[in-house]
């Protein structure tokens, strides 16, 4: 999930993202950073299994190296990643 807003975007050769698994942990773990999302959670595109979207890993990525925008998440699952990013920072 890119995370790096169009400004950052627009003058640079990166991007920040999260990770997102379809390898599910377990959801009951103090330290848990993790949204989870389903299909009905996406604007666009199609998630074929449960996912979660990892708000304790960040990358940044070489643009070179994305092939496609995969999909857009709501703004419910929008809110929910920044309130475990902040969690996480605070």
């Amino acid at each position: 999930m890119v995370i790096s807003g169009d400004s950052y975007n627009q003058v640079t050769e990166d991007i920040v993202v999260l990770a997102i698994t379809s390898k599910l942990k377990d959801f009951l773990k103090d330290f848990d950073y993790s949204v989870m999302i389903e299909s009905k959670d996406l604007i666009e595109a199609e998630l074929k299994v449960t996912s979660e979207i990892s708000a304790d890993k960040i990358y940044t990525l070489s643009k070179n190296i994305v092939r496609k925008k995969f999909g857009q998440v709501n703004a419910r699952i929008l809110k929910d990643v920044r309130k475990k990013i902040t969690e996480l920072i605070v």
